[in-house]
């Protein structure tokens, strides 16, 4: 965990910005322990940008195996291995966030929360978002306010099934890059994909809620109006040529399952789509062009101006 000086929104209140790592990630010990933050932090990333602007308050790293408060009263995250994040559902997830949550509400009480994920990740924010609205209560623990949620290449409209061959193909490739058999996670984001119904944007028509919890399972669409009816500013970015997902054998791009459309459909989400890598070429390798978005300043930008309440005009 991390604390730095310098503006924000309502300076009456304390912050907390939480992020939240994608598949593949991992925390040592060691980082845990140094509050290190993942891969938000290298230098040219978007928490150095933020730190650098000015902004003010505790910065943290989500944690797939939860966290715990240390005899200093800090709350640390437990470390995790890059085999959490295949093998635990995004239900799970979005348990571990809120319990999270609950533990550094205690420790700032009455603080503006603030989600960014990137891939998973936030998918997981979202889903948080999805558990909110079906549970119809948005009050967070200890007078908490999630003012906003941020999410970078985050398939929230699930990853595409009707290709047998090209899906198989894309699973291998994640088994062999990781070396994991289990890959829940994306199974799941398959499944959600279906729920789109073929109706596209994917992102805004399927129902993540589906993966989160039972009951009404509202669309993203729905979850999105809802969040901003309690004044939660929602903003996705995401690569045009992001091939985690998409590497180049489907026939519909990865924006629609992230959901770019400016205005979300009625849903008053922001979208924004980068083009093209940080030196204007396209990203060919499919790890680095998911990872892209993250040292892209453009994005940086964008997300600073969001977090201050304008409009993300960098993008």
């Amino acid at each position: 965990m991390q604390t730095f000086e310098g503006a924000r929104p309502d300076p009456r209140r304390p912050s907390i910005t939480l992020l939240l790592g994608g598949m593949g990630t991992s925390l040592s010990s060691e980082e845990a322990a140094s509050g290190w933050i993942g891969p938000f932090a290298a230098h040219d990333r978007l928490l150095p940008y933020l730190r650098g602007r000015g902004w003010r308050g505790t910065a943290a790293l989500f944690s797939y195996r939860g966290a715990a408060v240390d005899g200093a009263g800090e709350v640390r995250p437990f470390p995790y291995a890059t085999a959490d994040t295949f093998s635990r559902g995004v239900a799970e997830g979005v348990t571990r966030l809120a319990e999270q949550l609950a533990l550094y509400l205690a420790a700032r009480p009455g603080a503006t929360v603030y989600l960014i994920g990137h891939s998973l990740g936030g998918v997981i924010a979202y889903g948080y978002l999805a558990r909110l609205a079906e549970a119809g209560d948005w009050t967070l623990p200890e007078a908490g306010r999630l003012a906003a949620v941020v999410t970078l290449d985050a398939p929230l409209g699930g990853v595409f099934g009707d290709a047998p061959v090209q899906f198989t193909l894309v699973k291998a490739y994640l088994a062999l890059l990781h070396r994991r058999r289990l890959l829940r996670p994306f199974d799941e984001l398959v499944g959600l994909w279906r729920t789109a119904a073929g109706r596209e944007p994917f992102g805004a028509f399927a129902r993540l809620a589906s993966l989160v919890d039972g009951g009404r399972r509202p669309t993203n669409q729905r979850v999105a109006r809802e969040a901003r009816e309690h004044g939660v500013r929602l903003l996705t970015v995401g690569s045009r040529h992001d091939r985690a997902f998409a590497p180049g054998m489907h026939v519909r791009p990865f924006p629609s399952v992230q959901w770019l459309a400016d205005g979300g459909m009625g849903s008053g989400i922001y979208g924004r789509v980068v083009e093209h890598a940080p030196d204007g070429s396209r990203v060919p390798h499919p790890v680095e062009s998911h990872g892209a978005v993250l040292h892209d300043p453009r994005v940086h930008e964008a997300v600073w101006h969001f977090l201050l309440g304008r409009d993300p005009a960098p993008l």
